[in-house]
């Protein structure tokens, strides 16, 4: 469980059509971690304004690529790619490593 002094996360993703954000809400929820979700839009258009190609998205992830984590708990840091998010969520707040 996740201390209550906690800020939230931000959680970029959505359930479809991306296989790996789900894996992301799969961790959050019975860890407890606060977050806020913000959906990101499937398309290659960068005038899109909420899509994984937007100019304002890929400063956050070069590859343009969901789930992403922002954490304002460590500095703000941008974590991306399926597998280096649970595994950062996993070290900074599965104290109890009941993951």
């Amino acid at each position: 469980m996740a201390p209550t002094n906690v800020k939230p996360i931000t959680f970029y993703g959505q359930y479809l059509p991306f296989p790996n954000p789900p894996k992301v809400f799969i961790l959050l929820k019975p860890l407890g971690i606060p977050y806020n979700h913000i959906i990101k839009i499937a398309t290659d258009d960068p005038t899109v304004e909420n899509g994984i190609k937007h100019p304002s998205f890929t400063a956050i992830n070069p590859n343009g690529r969901v789930p992403v984590v922002t954490d304002p708990n460590q500095n703000n840091i941008h974590v991306w790619e399926s597998s280096a998010t649970l595994q950062y969520i996993t070290e900074v707040y599965d104290k109890d490593h009941k993951f």
